[in-house]
């Protein structure tokens, strides 16, 4: 049962990276970016935070340096994994607040988008990682408001 479980994680994040790839190669906004697989790393970081995620964005890592990228193989999952602690030791180290927890989302939108090039620092790329940071962050706490309602405790 637990393959069963690490299988079907494995899959479900790549299908969310792939749908990332799909969404922002046919969907060409100016200033936007929509972050599906961000979005899932950033909840299992600060939420769920185990080990058990290590192998599943290693996977997922793999699977865009093959694919879709002329990295180094490894170096994705090493991004992914990286902003992850990272991640958690930001939101793990400071109280409950909703600007913080955006200030967190906005720095592993910068760490996740991370690339070698002076295209980094460019403005007009950091005003589409900082618009794109704040409508995936609002995307990011209606999800949360979702999966935190217990649907079978509610009163009709």
């Amino acid at each position: 049962m637990i393959y069963l479980r690490n299988i079907l994680n494995i899959l479900f994040f790549v299908l969310l990276l792939f749908s990332e790839l799909l969404i922002n190669t046919i969907f060409v906004f100016d200033y936007i970016l929509f972050l599906p697989f961000y979005i899932g790393l950033f909840y299992v970081s600060t939420r769920r935070f185990s080990n058990f995620y290590i192998s599943i964005f290693l996977v997922a890592g793999i699977y865009y340096d093959t694919l879709f990228s002329s990295n180094i193989l490894g170096f994705t999952s090493a991004k992914f994994l990286i902003t992850c602690v990272i991640l958690n030791f930001l939101t793990n180290n400071q109280s409950k607040n909703t600007f913080q927890d955006l200030a967190a989302f906005v720095a592993g939108v910068f760490l996740y988008s991370f690339t070698y090039s002076f295209d980094f620092l460019q403005p007009q790329f950091l005003y589409l990682l900082l618009i794109s940071s704040l409508v995936n962050y609002f995307l990011f706490r209606i999800l949360n408001i979702t999966i935190e309602k217990n649907v079978l405790k509610q009163k009709i």
